[in-house]
């Protein structure tokens, strides 16, 4: 949210946008300077969470089911309850959220269906809108010009953000 605050060194950039109806979601870090251990560290498990959440979102999962692998992941790597601290996402299309990911949802995900997980270590997030498709994941929200690695998780490859350091 805008405050009075100056920009230091670190700062979040999210954009949710909307054309022929569609909205699509995405998140971006960047940061001025060297990036300090702690956030790397973070970041590094997050995407780890990322993915969890990307390669359980498969046609004829239910959303509860996906929450569930993503808080396995959160546990796995020492940020036990970090799903809790901020909404994480879920199908998106027509509106920002349409299913919202948490552990009560019985919604079945459908082939051709967008998400937009957003899972948060406290001072990192990650969100792309993705496509699911039944042989795979369509990441909709990339650039060629902002800075990914490539993340391999329970046999799926998919280039996922860096923080962009300036």
């Amino acid at each position: 949210m805008p405050t009075e605050k100056k920009l230091d060194k670190y700062c979040m950039v999210v954009i949710c946008a909307q054309r022929w109806g569609l909205v699509l979601s995405m998140t971006r870090l960047v940061h001025f300077g060297k990036i300090p251990a702690e956030i790397s560290t973070r970041y590094d498990a997050l995407h780890r969470v990322d993915m969890a959440y990307i390669t359980a979102s498969r046609p004829g999962a239910a959303i509860k089911d996906v929450f569930v692998a993503g808080a396995e992941e959160y546990e796995k790597h020492g940020f036990k309850g970090e799903e809790l601290k901020h909404y994480q996402g879920g199908t998106g299309g027509y509106l920002t959220r349409e299913q919202g990911l948490h552990p009560q949802s019985e919604y079945v995900i459908q082939e051709g269906e967008v998400i937009a997980h957003n899972p948060t270590i406290t001072g990192t997030k990650i969100e792309d809108s993705i496509l699911v498709k039944d042989d795979g994941f369509e990441v909709l929200t990339l650039s060629d010009s902002w800075p990914c690695r490539e993340i391999s998780y329970e046999g799926v490859t998919l280039k996922r953000p860096e923080i962009l350091v300036r």
